[in-house]
């Protein structure tokens, strides 16, 4: 595999549309690096390193305009593939403490955003 990079966005609903949140939570980066062997078993690609709820789902329709012209911009220069999206629900029914040390404290983090059902990640892979 190529060397690769994740692009991670977080959103919460406002009761009427997604709204990127930022790039950071609670003033840190809200992905950190050592993590992307994670979410490229999320996005399908090692599924030894956890159970994956299926194969990339693509962006959502309904993304954010600012993570949408982000993914604009990452296909424009050629690096975007396996775009795939996952609420914090479905992101805090894994174990991560063996796989990304990190991880915990970026949900945890999620979470003070709002409601498992009400924020998620949007994110894809570039090389």
């Amino acid at each position: 595999m190529m060397g690769q990079h994740c692009c991670f966005y977080v959103e919460r609903w406002t009761g009427a549309a997604w709204e990127h949140v930022g790039d950071r939570i609670d003033g840190e980066f809200a992905f950190v690096g050592r993590c992307a062997k994670n979410f490229q078993a999320l996005g399908g690609y090692d599924t030894s390193v956890l159970a994956v709820d299926g194969p990339p789902k693509g962006l959502p329709a309904d993304v954010s305009q600012h993570v949408r012209e982000a993914a604009v911009a990452s296909l424009a220069g050629q690096s975007f593939y396996d775009a795939s999206w996952h609420t914090l629900g479905t992101l805090q029914r894994y174990d991560w403490t063996e796989v990304c040390q990190d991880m915990p404290d970026i949900l945890r983090r999620m979470s003070n955003i709002g409601s498992p059902a009400d924020v998620r990640a949007v994110f894809w892979f570039g090389s």
